[in-house]
């Protein structure tokens, strides 16, 4: 509807009131939100310049630290700045689960995303070892940093011995 679904999200916790004016898009996100009950939300989405941003609530602010350090983002403490009525805010404010929001530059190659950003996304929802996953990426051939998939890489034919 042309409605920028960003500035669309209850300025308090109290939901109940109006969510009937509010795009159906924000209100599946509020029931989504609402049934689950996640422990931690990503929100992805672009930002403006040459340089990325991750912006964390308290509970999630280590990890975001950390993946800003590796990919070279700017940190930002949520609730901070943010604008009323987006996620980060209602989610923040409202302190009902952690949230990160990750914003990628608009300029980053859209065939690359996930291979630039995947396991950085990973980590920032799953909270593991960065260092693992960055050993696992430099390996000459492609390995996993998950032990599970160690034959993921093996040829037809290729022997244990």
């Amino acid at each position: 509807n042309g409605v920028y679904l960003n500035r669309q999200f209850p300025v308090s916790s109290d939901i109940s009131k109006d969510l009937l004016k509010r795009e159906p898009e924000v209100r599946f996100i509020l029931g989504t939100l609402e049934k689950r009950q996640p422990q931690r939300v990503i929100h992805i989405r672009t930002c403006t310049g040459e340089r990325g941003k991750i912006a964390a609530s308290s509970g999630a602010t280590q990890v975001a630290k950390d993946a800003c350090e590796w990919l070279g983002f700017e940190f930002l403490t949520l609730p901070g700045n943010s604008a009323d009525g987006t996620l980060e805010r209602y989610l923040s404010s409202s302190q009902t689960c952690e949230v990160i929001t990750f914003a990628i530059p608009q300029t980053a190659p859209k065939s690359e995303l996930w291979e630039i950003y995947g396991d950085s996304l990973l980590n920032l929802l799953l909270d593991e070892d960065f260092e693992t996953r960055k050993l696992a990426r430099t390996q000459k051939a492609r390995e996993f940093a998950d032990r599970r998939t160690k034959n993921a890489n093996k040829s037809v034919g290729d022997n244990d011995d």
